[in-house]
């Protein structure tokens, strides 16, 4: 498997201009895989989590209030096949398995790369 090209900030700033200027339509996703021990949970502006990622998720929605930030969690429930799943598979190696309700989606109205940018490092 071949992984794209990276590209620079400024190659994404041109695209947010020519956006702004009707040539192009560009949008981006934000994924996130928070910590399992956090047990993050999202929904809109109301995150669930444990321990200080809670107070650091609060944080960042905080500083991005204005920007009407939204946190999504992109597998809200596991339904009964792959919760047994996930209980077989602890069983067979011994270990809690990574907790896949922790992967979130990070929702900026009109695609701000700059700000996902921000809050992927925050």
């Amino acid at each position: 498997v071949e992984a794209p090209e990276l590209r620079s900030a400024d190659y994404y700033k041109e695209l947010k201009q020519a956006k702004a200027e009707g040539e192009v339509a560009v949008s981006f996703v934000l994924l996130v895989k928070f910590l399992d021990e956090a047990k993050v949970r999202a929904k809109g502006a109301k995150v669930d989590a444990e321990g200080a990622c809670k107070d650091k998720i609060d944080k960042v929605l905080g500083d991005f209030a204005d920007q009407d930030v939204e946190l999504h969690s992109v597998v809200e429930d596991l339904g009964s096949e792959l919760e047994a799943l996930v209980a077989r598979a602890e069983e067979a190696v011994g270990e809690k398995e990574p907790d896949i309700r922790g992967i979130t989606r990070i929702d900026v109205p009109d695609g701000d790369i700059e700000i996902k940018v921000k809050i992927g490092k925050a």
